[in-house]
């Protein structure tokens, strides 16, 4: 396993975009704003797991759990759990 994310060391670089980019101009950045979503229940994605019978990778249980669950991110930002891209103009979400 790779060393996990520093929660703190994340923040605060979100932190200092957020103070670097003030009127938004870097794309995706007026939607996310540089803020993460609140972090996920460790059992949301514990459920998950078990329902599907998958084991997701341990960075990104990691990241869901103890960063956001989605927010800050490239382009207009990282989905949340759960949420599949925009089809057709329909945004879909599956069994959590």
């Amino acid at each position: 396993m790779s060393q996990p994310f520093n929660e703190e060391a994340v923040l605060r670089l979100l932190g200092d975009l957020n103070r670097r980019d003030p009127r938004r101009r870097v794309f995706g950045a007026g939607v996310h704003q540089y803020k993460p979503n609140p972090p996920l229940p460790v059992s949301v994605i514990g459920a998950f797991e078990e329902r599907h019978g998958v084991s997701l990778p341990e960075d990104y249980r990691h990241f869901t759990t103890g960063i956001g669950n989605g927010g800050a991110g490239p382009y207009y930002g990282v989905l949340p759990f759960g949420v599949v891209p925009p089809l057709q103009g329909r945004v879909l979400h599956f069994g959590v």
